[in-house]
Formats: structure tokens, C-alpha cells, sequence
């Protein structure tokens, strides 16, 4: 009776371990080694807990990582996010983002300001406006700087969509083939050359790129020139249904879902 008892403890603790070793789903690696001042696990206003949240709705876990960005804080992951920048991605970095993307991951880039993008962007054939653009129409609160977005291109993300909200956003020029606008201003914007605040005679006018996306080798990226879209107080009130349709894209990445046992991993959050 005893061996009989002792065999199907045996056999009881199998079935937990073999669960343990069941593989999570994609991981989505939110970048905040470049001086992010908003936040993937904050709740404030400016923060990006509720796009991570809909990461999580949508079968991703969530990562963060503070260090370099290098093959190693890139294995195992599907997509990765840079939002808000303040410092620079070096060469390394892109390299490895290069890399990473061409392999069959996804990136998304989301731009606070321009200039920490400038090298990375390059190899995709993206280069980011010098000033801000203005919307001539759809203005939200009366500032000419936020204003709602209703062009669209065929894409994944925007396919259906009515709109997005921009509150501050650069624009987007392709300089080669492969990055494509899928978001664009009406013909009425314009860019603040004098810096008065206002329309000026003279001053350049014209439909402009918000949104650009592209593919490089097996993987595909796509470029945001305004990271408040997805910042918490934004993504609720104006882009709740863009920030579903990205987790959903970059749920569906064909890069390989990582190894439960993969060491070093960066940091999870919210889990």
C-alpha cells in the first residue's frame, strides 16, 4: 500500500511541473533606456499603462528594459516599442533594432521629440520634420497643434479606422522605397515658421505624413510622429481603438515567441 501511495504522489507532482513549462505568448519589449520620462508600469496621465493593458488583452506579455539594446535584451522578444525618447539610439542599437526587425519582429516608434530618432530612422528611409506640424482643421480645444487625423491609407492599423488625435506631432518624409504614409493631415496644415503661434502668409501649407509604416526583410515597423496618442489620458479619451489595433498587429509578429527558460530577461511589469 505504501509503494502504491508513493507512486501517485509521484505522479500528482508531475503535472505541475509539466504545466510550468508552458511557453507565454509573445513578448512585447517596451524600451526605457533612452531617458523615457513616461512609463509603461505608471498610471499617470502622460503615462503608458493603458496601452501596455491592451498589450496584455491581446495575449502579449509585457517587458520593460532599461539597458542597451542589443541582441540579448532582443532575444526571445516579438515586438518592441520606443516611445518618447529624450536620449539617442546609437549605432549599436540600431544595428541590433536593424536586425531584430529584419528577423520577423515588429517595432513601433512613437516620437516625443524628433532628433533621438534621426539615426535609427535612416536605414528605414525616414527623416522627421524640424518643427511641429499644425492641423487647419479638426483642431481639438482650439490648439491648432492638436487636432483629429481622418486620412488613411490601406494598412493594417488604419484599414476602418474613422480617426486619430495628434497633441503635438512631427511629420514624416519617405527617403526611399519601402516606408509608406498611412496617416496623413489634411491639405489645410501648416508649419509655424515665424513662431508667432499662428498663421502666417508665406508659411508652408499641405497635406503632411503623422503615421508611416514599411517592411524590411521579414519583419515590419511603423513610425508615429507623436507619442501622446498613446499616452494614458489620450488613448482613452481619443485613440482607444488605434491602441487596440496596434496590440493586435504587433501580437500577430511572426517572430518567435520566447523560451520560458531564456536568461537574462529584462524586467516584467504588471504580471
Amino acid at each position: 500500500m505504501r509503494r502504491m501511495l508513493v507512486a501517485l504522489a509521484v505522479a500528482v507532482t508531475v503535472v505541475p511541473f509539466a504545466g510550468s513549462r508552458a511557453v507565454a505568448g509573445p513578448v512585447v519589449l517596451f524600451d526605457e533606456g533612452h531617458g523615457q520620462r513616461f512609463l509603461a508600469a505608471q498610471s499617470g496621465e502622460l503615462d503608458l499603462s493603458g496601452l501596455a493593458d491592451a498589450f496584455r488583452e491581446a495575449g502579449m506579455e509585457v517587458r520593460t528594459h532599461s539597458g542597451p539594446l542589443d541582441a540579448g535584451a532582443l532575444k526571445g522578444v516579438s515586438a518592441l516599442v520606443i516611445s518618447g525618447a529624450f536620449a539617442p539610439i546609437v549605432p549599436a542599437e540600431t544595428e541590433a533594432i536593424r536586425a531584430f526587425v529584419g528577423a520577423g519582429g515588429r517595432l513601433a516608434l512613437m516620437l516625443h521629440i524628433g532628433k533621438p530618432y534621426v539615426g535609427l530612422l535612416a536605414p528605414f528611409g525616414i527623416e522627421v520634420s524640424s518643427r511641429p506640424v499644425h492641423g487647419g482643421e479638426g483642431t481639438v480645444d482650439g490648439n491648432s497643434l492638436n487636432f483629429a487625423v481622418t486620412r488613411f491609407e490601406r494598412h493594417a492599423l488604419t484599414d476602418g479606422l474613422e480617426s486619430l488625435s495628434v497633441f503635438g506631432c512631427w511629420t514624416l518624409r519617405s527617403t526611399k522605397p519601402g516606408a509608406t504614409p498611412i496617416a496623413l493631415t489634411g491639405a489645410k496644415a501648416w508649419f509655424d515658421s515665424d513662431g508667432n503661434g499662428k498663421y502666417s502668409p508665406g508659411e508652408p501649407v499641405g497635406v503632411q505624413a503623422v503615421v508611416m509604416a514599411g517592411t524590411l526583410e521579414k519583419g515590419e515597423y511603423v513610425v508615429f510622429g507623436d507619442d501622446a496618442i498613446f499616452q494614458n489620458r489620450f488613448l482613452q479619451a481619443y485613440n482607444r481603438e488605434l491602441g487596440r489595433r496596434l496590440a493586435r498587429w504587433l501580437a500577430a509578429s511572426p517572430a518567435a515567441a520566447p523560451r520560458p527558460s531564456e536568461q537574462p530577461r529584462p524586467k516584467s511589469i504588471g504580471l
